[in-house]
């Protein structure tokens, strides 16, 4: 077969460059913020990025802060505020706001807002701010009815200094003289402001300026771009006044007339203009970049406001429909077979003696011829020989040897290409018949052999007998295994395998083994290894199918893991190249990645840095003689050299904290606040709070979806424990006490963060759980059970006293009733008594039964609980009263208007009130005339016991000053109630008062 019987594909037109091979020196990343993702308008008006990391978004309704993941509208004052200028003082992190209401501040470390006034007799009369210039340790700004004030950069109050001799500008510029003087340009007007003296020189002489003057910028220490609104943009002199247009501007002055704004960053002017226009210039070449049109999608239709670089190079563009995220980057990586209408997956990748490339892909066989700096497609449309197949071969994997390539496929087997003829032969089985596997891998030992490995286990072929040997039970064999990828270890001895079922090493004179896979003792972190990598400390590295990068250690005793929350971009890895003895380069399924073996730090590379594509391919990587490394895509391969991309500027970023989430009790919902002092930050977890929750962002925002966070809290996580992606961490969990949390973070890129972010936490110790509380719990519940014991022992005591004053009162009261009843009924039975003296003796006995009777009914009245109300009381003592009173012609006053009769009483008050009563009423009935008046008085309440029984009249007075049993007994009673008796005759009056 001949070169005639392949289709070759030039690549010498503008249409096949498109098509294949095409290493741009720039590329770009864009995407466009809006309401969508958070903003509170889109209309943008100013952009700023304060010290500590974070993005402030001034619009057209309110403040927005941004970092890099959520959008947070500034609440309070600034709240609906029509935002006009932003301008950041680095030495006091304040940012300074002009609106169209007036100045603003607001702390960047402790978010408070102040509002600045205007000091002075005169007012000014429109607070629009059209703009902020921060000079030395002064803050100028400039008020849209040409007022011109001065604080200085911690000042709160501003004075008035000029007054411009226009007004109604919306636009207006300031810069410094080299000589400290300030520049001011409104509409076709510019004026010198002299800082001795704060005097107006007009700037007559100013020729491009007359039409507008939009805006200016310093280009350097001497000379400012002053953009206009008709003239395009030019140089003006500070120091000699003259005003001039060089070459680069002038060639952009023909195309952008209407210059809104510029912007210099590492050299380049960046241009904004009317017509969606944005354009990069570069002023030593003289060459314009149309960015607006290379991405007329983005710009098209958006009214460009204004413009920030921040210090990683990232364009910041406020339009009035959102912003413009704008990032321009070296392209790292040279990208071949990159077809802009059809992906090239790529597969095997080899270099000739001659430095000529072979790339198996799903498209067929690219050759690429160095001395011709040509490509070649091979595809073959015909019946190849010693086959019947006529389909396209898909070549899976190569081999080079000096005069031919070994060629396997994906689906129709082994061959042989010439080199020199092109002639492709396939080669068989003993049995004449193709070799029936995919061949993912193709590698020779010192011996000659070529071994191979597929979908069907391992296989060897001898070309001297030109046979192929599939080792299924002898010493080589391996099973029924898939083998992606086979390679020579470092002392020439071994065969390396990887394999779906871990990796095997085989000693290729012997076929011993040593196997290691996730159930050996050395375990892997995955059984589908994809690649194996021997260092030149012999040191194994493999890479797996999700389970990350595992290093065997040269004696085969040690295993460590490196995965995805280490650095790595993703966990699946393809291919692994060496550069130098320190660093390796390894392909994933998500980007590119550069390790340094001694540090374990990473640098990752994505699409965003030039690649083709972030998704490779399983073993196509290829080292060639020169250096130059190889790795193939599902779009493409990407080549460099390697010392190259590694001195590649990496820009320095910080992380930081944006933003805590805790919950309010008061409104039972997550508040979010990033209102706390950023210099020092102390956080305290009560136990009343049920959620605590920080959250991180990156100073780079370049692609914070990519951006990775590890964090350790010393004596709880003393390694460092990844979040992944995630840039939030919740407290809960970690144990009470005082700690420090340390977090970092790795960008897109795999770059470390320059600080360590470090939060003092404080997880306050819930009372239930103080030494002191369990003590005091013991002592209360000891006290509960001392209690309860105290109570019920008070009860028996008690009911022991009732008892014994039962006891007493009967044998009291009734005992010495019936013992006299049983006298009287014993002379009855044993005496002789006539009729007269037996009547008199049963009336007798009739007589002490009804007062055993009635000393009996007090006795139970007085324990009866049911009994325990004045009401009760009262009523008993008028029933007694009546009983004994009434009967005998005694007139009755009652007085019990002072008593509150549902009051309860103890029953031992009760019972000595009710008795003291009862023994006056009986002194009462013995010793005063019958036709007397009694007038009893009672009065109980909350604050007073007052007890009072008088008889106008009587009989025997010498009866009442007796010192019998009864009065001690009253007197005593009312002792035992803690109140005082008073017994007396005055007046022919018999007097009983109690009081207490």
């Amino acid at each position: 077969m001949n070169l005639s019987r392949f289709s070759l594909y030039w690549k010498h037109q503008l249409l096949s460059l498109a098509c294949f091979s095409l290493c741009l020196l720039t590329h770009a990343n864009i995407m466009v913020y809006d309401g969508k993702n958070g903003l509170s308008e889109n209309r943008i008006t100013a952009i700023r990025k304060d010290n500590y990391g974070l993005m402030w978004i001034g619009t057209k309704n309110g403040l927005n802060s941004f970092d890099g993941y959520t959008f947070k509208k500034i609440s309070g004052i600034l709240n609906s505020a029509a935002i006009t200028k932003l301008v950041f003082d680095e030495t006091t992190a304040i940012l300074w706001i002009g609106t169209s209401k007036g100045l603003f501040s607001i702390n960047t470390h402790t978010y408070k807002i102040e509002e600045h006034k205007i000091s002075g007799p005169q007012k000014v009369i429109d607070n629009h701010v059209t703009a902020i210039y921060l000079l030395n340790s002064e803050c100028f700004v400039l008020f849209n009815d040409g007022s011109l004030t001065v604080s200085s950069r911690k000042g709160k109050a501003f004075k008035r200094i000029a007054q411009l001799p226009t007004s109604n500008f919306k636009d207006a510029t300031m810069a410094a003289y080299p000589d400290g003087n300030l520049f001011i340009g409104i509409n076709s007007k510019c004026f010198k402001l002299n800082r001795n003296t704060n005097t107006l020189e007009a700037l007559d002489k100013f020729q491009y300026a007359k039409s507008y003057i939009n805006e200016s910028t310093q280009f350097d220490k001497t000379h400012l771009i002053i953009n206009t609104y008709n003239n395009g943009s030019f140089l003006f002199n500070l120091k000699s006044g003259t005003e001039t247009i060089p070459d680069y501007l002038k060639k952009s002055n023909t195309i952008y007339k209407n210059v809104f704004f510029t912007e210099i960053k590492n050299g380049n002017l960046y241009i904004a203009s009317s017509g969606y226009g944005f354009a990069k210039i570069e002023p030593q070449s003289g060459q314009i970049l149309d960015i607006s049109q290379q991405n007329k999608v983005i710009f098209g239709g958006k009214q460009l406001n204004c413009i920030f670089i921040d210090d990683q190079n990232i364009i910041w563009i406020g339009t009035n429909k959102g912003i413009i995220k704008y990032e321009e980057k070296e392209n790292l990586f040279e990208n071949l077979l990159l077809n802009k209408g059809m992906e090239i997956s790529t597969r095997g990748i080899v270099e000739d003696n001659n430095g000529d490339l072979y790339i198996g892909t799903y498209n067929g066989l690219y050759n690429y011829t160095k001395s011709k700096e040509r490509w070649q497609l091979l595809k073959n449309n015909r019946r190849l020989p010693n086959t019947r197949i006529y389909q396209d071969i898909l070549p899976y994997s190569m081999l080079n040897e000096k005069d031919y390539m070994y060629v396997g496929t994906e689906t129709f087997g082994f061959f042989k290409l010439s080199k020199q003829s092109a002639n492709l032969e396939a080669i068989l089985q003993k049995d004449k018949k193709p070799f029936p596997s995919t061949i993912f891998s193709i590698v020779k030992s010192p011996d000659g052999l070529i071994w191979m490995g597929g979908n069907n286990g391992l296989a060897s072929y001898d070309p001297i007998s030109n046979t192929i040997n599939l080792h299924k039970n002898d010493h080589f064999s391996l099973g029924e295994i898939t083998i992606h990828q086979l390679s020579i270890s470092n002392n020439k001895q071994d065969l390396l395998a990887a394999t779906t079922n871990g990796m095997y090493i085989i000693n290729l004179k012997t076929g011993n083994k040593l196997h290691f896979n996730t159930k050996t003792p050395l375990a892997l972190s995955n059984d589908d290894v994809f690649f194996i990598h021997q260092d030149p400390h012999n040191n194994y590295w493999l890479g797996t199918n999700g389970g990350g990068l595992n290093k065997l250690s040269a004696d085969l005793k040690q295993v460590s893991f490196i995965k995805k929350e280490n650095g790595l971009s993703n966990d699946i890895i393809y291919g692994i190249l060496q550069e130098s003895e320190r660093y390796l380069w390894i392909s994933t399924f998500d980007g590119l990645n550069r390790l340094d073996m001694q540090t374990r730090e990473f640098i990752n590379y994505y699409e965003d840095q030039g690649l083709s594509s972030d998704e490779f391919n399983k073993n196509s990587c290829f080292i060639a003689k020169d250096g130059k490394m190889y790795f193939g895509s599902i779009n493409g391969i990407n080549a460099f050299y390697p010392a190259k991309i590694a001195k590649a500027r990496q820009p320095k970023f910080s992380i930081l904290l944006s933003a805590i989430t805790k919950w309010d009790n008061a409104t039972k919902t997550f508040l979010t606040t990033n209102k706390f002092d950023f210099r020092e930050i102390k956080i305290v977890k009560k136990p009343s709070d049920p959620m605590t929750e920080l959250y991180f962002a990156c100073s780079d925002y370049a692609n914070p979806s990519k951006n990775k966070y590890f964090y350790r809290i010393k004596g709880v996580y003393d390694n460092w424990v990844s979040l992944g992606n995630n840039h939030s961490y919740n407290l809960n969990g970690i144990p009470y006490g005082n700690y420090v949390l340390e977090v970092k973070a790795l960008n897109s890129r795999g770059v470390s963060s320059e600080n360590t972010l470090k939060i003092n936490l404080a997880i306050i110790f819930p009372i239930y759980k103080e030494w002191w509380f369990y003590l005091l719990i013991a002592l209360s519940l000891a006290s509960v059970i001392y209690g309860v014991y105290y109570f019920k022992l008070l009860k028996i005591k008690a009911l022991v006293k009732l008892r014994m004053n039962i006891a007493s009162n009967l044998h009291d009261e009734v005992g010495s009733l019936l013992t006299r009843i049983t006298m009287f009924s014993d002379n009855l039975i044993y005496t002789q008594n006539n009729k007269e003296q037996q009547q008199v003796k049963l009336e007798k006995i009739a007589l002490l039964s009804r007062e055993a009777t009635e000393s009996m009914s007090d006795v139970l009245w007085s324990i009866d609980s049911r009994n325990d109300f004045t009401g009760n009381l009262t009523d008993r003592m008028k029933e007694q009263a009546e009983d004994m009173l009434e009967s005998q012609g005694y007139l009755l006053n009652f007085d019990f208007s002072e008593t509150n009769f549902k009051q309860h009483l103890p029953s031992e008050l009760r019972r000595n009130v009710y008795l003291i009563f009862k023994e006056a009423i009986n002194n009462i009935v013995k010793h005063a005339a019958k036709n007397a008046e009694v007038s009893i008085s009672f009065a109980l309440n909350d604050k007073k016991l007052f007890l009072s029984v008088i008889n106008n009249k009587i009989i025997d007075r010498t009866a009442f000053t007796s010192t019998g049993q009864g009065l001690k007994n009253m007197k005593m009673r009312a002792e035992k109630i803690n109140a005082t008796l008073d017994v007396k005759i005055q007046d022919r009056k018999f007097i009983v008062t109690m009081r207490n």
